[in-house]
């Protein structure tokens, strides 16, 4: 269970002359579907993947949307295709073409492994010039299907040429459905096995405050049904010691869910960190949260010392919260997880 926490995704570039033009259907609040012309980049967007380099034992990952702009690990480590650390995380800007309030996330770029690397790819496909990677397995959630959209070819693998990633091909096959209540733009799900498979696009995606996100995408605040929380610890090496947040609990979750809603939205590795203290996750993260959602769907928040929260599925962003409201969060699992 260890390996399948520690994530090792291998993003680069393609070539960007792959220029297109269509017309996307979105749909908005109120339930219509409008048309609205769109370019896109197929070298930066729609040409997307991320290889994961195997390693010697099984490597899993969360990628895509989740992760990181740059190449990288979870720790923050860079890597290439063959596993040597060259790039520097601090390569990456992202607030440099850009002043504004919150964050835009940039496109995902891809590199395909070198000849003779072994790579596993997790899943993801391209629609719409968009790029939707794997969230979460939901088993016996067929009440989140929603509307067929499109069927997708499992024409992509690690050796996939560049002018190859095209419009409705992935590493996944099959027919995707939009998930109910959800936008299509941001969401997407398809059958899989005993359960269904939700993913997420986020290329392009401008987040000013945790609203943005939490409630106008997630649709968090009266939606859910039960809080649950595990420590670092124990979802890191898969002990599943996962505690429920009962009703008394309530206000100190609805404080803190306001607090998100407010805070604005930053970039993940600008988290500071103490002196010698190598990454977030390894000596900041201090807890999973999970919204159990009335849909069937959750919200997987990780929680970092400071006040730091960052939503599972897009690993490159997080909000800080208060700390009065993260305190008395915090405090109250903490006194939970001690009895």
């Amino acid at each position: 269970m260890m390996e399948s926490r520690r994530i090792l995704n291998s993003i680069g570039q393609i070539d960007e002359k792959y220029i297109v033009e269509a017309e996307t259907a979105v749909q908005c609040e109120s339930g219509r579907v409008k048309n609205r012309r769109v370019s896109y980049s197929w070298g930066a967007l729609a040409a997307a993947c991320i290889c994961v380099i195997v390693l010697g034992a099984s490597a899993f990952a969360w990628f895509g949307t989740g992760d990181w702009p740059y190449v990288g690990t979870e720790s923050g480590e860079s890597v290439s295709s063959t596993g040597d650390s060259s790039e520097s995380k601090d390569s990456f800007s992202p607030t440099d073409e850009t002043t504004m309030v919150g964050i835009t996330i940039p496109p995902v770029k891809v590199s395909l492994p070198d000849k003779g690397v072994t790579a596993d790819m997790s899943l993801f496909f391209i629609y719409q010039g968009r790029f939707y990677a794997e969230y979460e397995h939901l088993k016996g959630q067929d009440d989140l299907i929603g509307e067929y959209v499109a069927t997708v070819t499992p024409s992509i693998d690690e050796w996939t040429s560049g002018e190859d990633y095209l419009e409705l091909t992935g590493t996944m096959g099959g027919e995707v459905y939009m998930v109910k209540g959800m936008n299509p733009e941001f969401m997407l799900c398809s059958r899989f096995g005993d359960g269904v498979i939700t993913y997420i696009n986020s290329s392009g995606l401008t987040l000013e405050n945790g609203a943005d996100l939490f409630e106008e995408r997630l649709c968090l605040t009266g939606n859910y049904r039960t809080v649950e929380f595990e420590n670092r610890e124990s979802w890191y090496y898969g002990k599943d010691e996962v505690y429920e947040l009962g009703g008394e609990h309530e206000a100190a979750v609805s404080r803190f869910i306001e607090a998100m809603d407010a805070a604005e939205f930053m970039w993940a590795k600008d988290i500071p960190l103490e002196e010698g203290q190598d990454n977030i996750y390894d000596d900041k993260e201090i807890y999973h949260l999970y919204f159990r959602m009335n849909s069937g769907m959750n919200v997987h928040l990780r929680l970092f010392e400071g006040g730091y929260v960052m939503f599972a599925g897009l690993r490159a962003a997080c909000v800080q919260v208060d700390e009065d409201s993260f305190n008395s969060l915090i405090n109250y699992l903490a006194s939970i997880s001690q009895k």
